[in-house]
């Protein structure tokens, strides 16, 4: 994928705002409603362990799609695109948490806590999402 790339005809990538072992995300303008949306791509189903990642990828997709809470980002679309799933989500602009300041322990097991309570109660046993972004957080603090 490279900035620029058209992806289903309507959603243009702009930057590339986070990776992992699971993929990429993306800040893309989607053309047709003229909005920022972010855009998560399962690594290549040929790379190793893609197949399982793009599996998770449309995992998470179905799950996302039932959550509806204020702290969580909406889903918009899942695309398959020559053999490749993306998430087209919600775009929130968000700092870096790799480079947030350190939080107190019980803080962020209070964190978690909420969390994992959210996902749980959608039937995720598992955290669903960790895309930079995701997790709407109104006071400015980490997952708020």
């Amino acid at each position: 994928m490279l900035i620029g790339q058209l992806i289903s005809g309507r959603y243009r990538l702009a930057e590339q705002i986070g990776s992992g072992g699971g993929g990429t995300v993306w800040r893309a303008v989607d053309e047709e409603l003229g909005r920022d949306v972010a855009i998560k791509h399962a690594v290549s189903r040929d790379s190793e362990h893609g197949a399982e990642r793009i599996k998770r990828l449309r995992t998470e997709g179905k799950i996302l799609a039932k959550v509806h809470h204020p702290n969580v980002v909406t889903l918009y679309d899942v695309v398959a695109e020559g053999g490749e799933w993306l998430l087209v989500m919600e775009y929130l602009p968000a700092p870096d948490l790799a480079h947030h300041r350190m939080l107190p322990p019980a803080r962020v097991a209070r964190i978690g806590a909420r969390r994992s309570a959210r996902w749980t109660s959608c039937g995720n046993r598992r955290k669903a999402t960790n895309a930079p972004g995701s997790c709407r957080c109104p006071t400015g603090e980490p997952g708020s």
